[in-house]
């Protein structure tokens, strides 16, 4: 593949090169489709380094993480105090999950697929918004 080689597949559970891809910018966290990587069974991006072009490949349940770091919070009222039972919503069609909210973290009560840096994490108390922020890790 000489001129092809921007960056590299690792598979999650050895960390050994796989192949190479044209670019970082191409995948998301939770990606599966277009990897173009025949592992035998369904593999999923976990991982997007952008400073050393890898890209990580893993399983289903690699993705699984127990919270969520958030930045940029803005509430709707006061800040919601440190250790607050929440429900947290990351994706646009997705449930809100329970967790608790540790002031620039939540921390699911069961984990949770992983939140790709940059989307949305709405912090809700039922109905009502309680804030939202962006996701760092």
């Amino acid at each position: 593949m000489p001129g092809r080689l921007v960056g590299i597949y690792t598979a999650s559970e050895a960390g050994a090169p796989m192949d190479a891809h044209d670019g970082v910018r191409a995948f998301t966290v939770g990606q599966r489709r277009g990897l173009a990587v025949a592992t035998g069974e369904r593999r999923y991006v976990v991982d997007v380094d952008a400073a050393t072009a890898t890209v990580t490949l893993g399983r289903a349940e690699d993705l699984a993480r127990d919270g969520v770091t958030v930045a940029d919070v803005s509430y709707t009222g006061a800040p919601v105090a440190p250790g607050t039972h929440v429900a947290v919503q990351v994706r646009a069609h997705g449930e809100p999950q329970p967790g608790t909210w540790w002031g620039n973290r939540v921390e699911w009560d069961a984990p949770q697929p992983r939140v790709a840096p940059g989307q949305t994490v709405a912090i809700y108390a039922g109905d009502r918004v309680l804030g939202a922020g962006t996701a760092t890790s």
